[in-house]
């Protein structure tokens, strides 16, 4: 939340402990932003198809001690997986998280930051 709100240019995927809200998403929306959230991080949801459409090329992703709480941590292996084999490269990590970044691919061209 504090990157949002500090650096509102940058598209980050990160699990902001948001109230679940739900509403019908125009074609820029998301039904539900934290639900959404939640299918990523158990990979019953592909991530490209969501990153892809709001041009996202951050991933800020706590270890097993925090997100091991909150979703399946094998899943959340899996779609870190998913992300390097993607070719998502580690930028940081220490004790609690890690971050991964990307090149925004052809479909976000006209993205501007």
């Amino acid at each position: 939340s504090y990157i949002m709100w500090k650096i509102p240019s940058e598209k980050v995927f990160l699990d902001t402990r948001m109230f679940v809200w739900e509403q019908k998403g125009g074609t820029d929306e998301l039904d539900s932003a934290s639900e959404t959230f939640i299918q990523i991080a158990n990979g019953r949801e592909n991530y490209q198809k969501v990153f892809n459409h709001f041009c996202i090329d951050t991933v800020i992703w706590g270890n097993k001690t925090i997100n091991g709480t909150w979703f399946d941590y094998n899943a959340s292996l899996s779609f870190i997986t998913e992300l390097k084999n993607d070719g998502w490269n580690l930028v940081f990590e220490n004790k609690n998280s890690e971050i991964y970044r990307r090149t925004l691919p052809d479909v976000c061209s006209n993205y501007k930051k």
